[in-house]
């Protein structure tokens, strides 16, 4: 991590490769403590394994594990504080790592407080606090179409909470906005005050993966690790539902897909190995739209880091569809049994529930609903982002979120173009390095992946989806006024 800043009162401009002069905002003083502090990375283990160990109470002892959750995300959020938020950085990371744990003790919405709603409640406050703190900075940075549509989105959420017919619902939904939008925040401002280089974040998603994906082999000692969606037996990991799980995998088999195809030797055959792990997971969830998103996703990809691999994957596809048996069962499922008319997730269920939410949208067309309509018209969600939208949040809503999905499009293609340019001017700098031309197309293929699932998937208010896909975006749009320099992947000098 880089922890040689500038004082905070010095501002510099400096022109990159481009020709074009950039204002580089003043930096923070560092967030993260120096090599050899006994309190550096000491602290995010022994906070994680606490908490981690409160989690585990809740899931085996009801209310007392709650009230340890509670105690000991209170102890996290009075540390941030009485140091000044001084690691404010080591907070978020063990909430990060934290938080897929926090799911074994997820349950259906509306059965009462849940460890995972304290614990997001404690987190998005000592977020919100930060944030505070660096008012000056935000204010900055959210001058932005991507950012205001974010901010847009949590505004119009709240208003239409107001007239939700189920209050709670409505409340539940805008604090998992707001505290997933609060994150992209985070990771913007961490990355320009430094607290946090592009390297630390590819890691930080590596560790935020690594449990849900190793999670699942405890399945031969007789963990859980299963449950049943329409008669096929689904991973779920540690989340509470296969689809959670699945939307979390399409980012990392994205992204890794990408690395596949910019590495050589024995780091190709480690980003392999990583994208046959988390593409078998993926066929195990049973997830068709997630499947779709992952599909969309390393296709682009292809097209974007070497075509000729693009007859392969099309080719791969079609092979897993006709040999593979638990993606052939599962798309020979796509129209329903007569005996089971409206089973979950097939496409003619969808497209009824579809027809059936349509006449509500003119009930409040303006701020919509509120959140909750679909569930209380029809008994489940909405099983489309745009139509939850337009239904919940009225055209105002369905506006700004489509601002989010082509701001984050176009944030990640030119963050990509960007880093290609700077390659092509200097070979030699920081971004030439093919490791960071993967990571940003990778972030353009999820963009265009999110967007397409949402079309038949439940994304925009689920907490997972949020706290993966937000956070790359972020970055992507830090990358766009980044110095060229801050641009790598390398590990950092001392």
């Amino acid at each position: 991590m880089a922890t040689d800043l500038p004082d905070r009162t010095t501002a510099r401009r400096r022109a990159d490769h481009t020709g074009s002069e950039e204002p580089l905002i003043p930096a923070e003083p560092p967030g993260p403590v120096a090599p050899g502090d006994p309190v550096s990375r000491r602290a995010v283990v022994a906070g994680s394994v606490a908490l981690g160990v409160s989690v585990v109470l809740a899931s085996t002892t009801g209310d007392f594990g709650v009230l340890v959750a509670l105690l000991v995300a209170g102890a996290f959020g009075v540390i941030a504080i009485a140091t000044g938020f001084r690691r404010f950085v080591h907070f978020f990371v063990a909430a990060c790592l934290l938080r897929p744990l926090v799911d074994l003790t997820a349950g259906p919405r509306g059965q009462g407080v849940s460890v995972t709603e304290i614990f997001g409640i404690a987190v998005l406050a000592v977020m919100l606090l930060w944030l505070f703190t660096q008012r000056r900075l935000l204010v900055e940075r959210v001058v932005a179409p991507l950012p205001l549509a974010l901010l847009a989105i949590i505004a119009i959420f709240t208003l239409s909470t107001l007239g939700s017919p189920d209050l709670g619902e409505g409340l539940g939904s805008t604090l998992r906005m707001t505290a997933g939008i609060a994150v992209f925040f985070v990771v913007d401002l961490l990355l320009v005050t430094r607290r946090l280089s592009l390297r630390d974040v590819v890691q930080l998603v590596l560790a935020v993966a690594a449990i849900p994906l190793l999670y699942p082999f405890l399945g031969v000692l007789g963990v859980q690790v299963t449950h049943q969606k329409d008669g096929f037996t689904a991973l779920k990991s540690v989340f509470y539902l296969s689809n959670n799980f699945a939307h979390f995998l399409v980012p990392l088999l994205v992204i890794g897909a990408a690395y596949v195809l910019r590495s050589q030797g024995r780091d190709r055959v480690l980003a392999l190995a990583f994208c046959a792990l988390v593409g078998a997971e993926l066929i195990l969830s049973q997830t068709r739209g997630a499947w779709l998103g992952a599909l969309v996703g390393v296709l682009v990809v292809c097209v974007l880091l070497n075509r000729k691999l693009l007859l392969v994957g099309l080719a791969g596809v079609v092979l897993a569809g006709l040999f593979v048996p638990q993606v052939n069962t599962r798309l020979a499922d796509l129209e329903p049994d007569s005996d089971q008319p409206y089973a979950e997730n097939s496409l003619t269920w969808r497209l009824d529930q579809w027809a059936r939410l349509w006449p509500a949208a003119d009930d409040s067309p303006v701020l919509g609903s509120g959140p909750g309509t679909a569930v209380l018209l029809t008994g489940k969600e909405a099983h489309n982002d745009y139509m939850k939208m337009l239904v919940d949040t009225g055209v105002l809503g369905l506006a700004a979120y489509l601002v989010f999905v082509i701001g984050a499009i176009v944030v990640a293609w030119r963050a990509l173009r960007r880093v290609r340019r700077l390659a092509r001017s200097d070979p030699d700098a920081a971004a030439a390095h093919p490791w960071v031309e993967a990571l940003f197309a990778g972030i353009f293929a999820y963009a265009l992946a999110a967007a397409a699932a949402a079309a038949g998937e439940n994304l925009i208010d689920n907490v997972t989806f949020l706290w993966t896909a937000l956070p790359l975006f972020a970055a992507a749009g830090w990358a766009l006024r980044a110095e060229p320099e801050q641009l790598t992947l390398a590990r950092p000098t001392t």
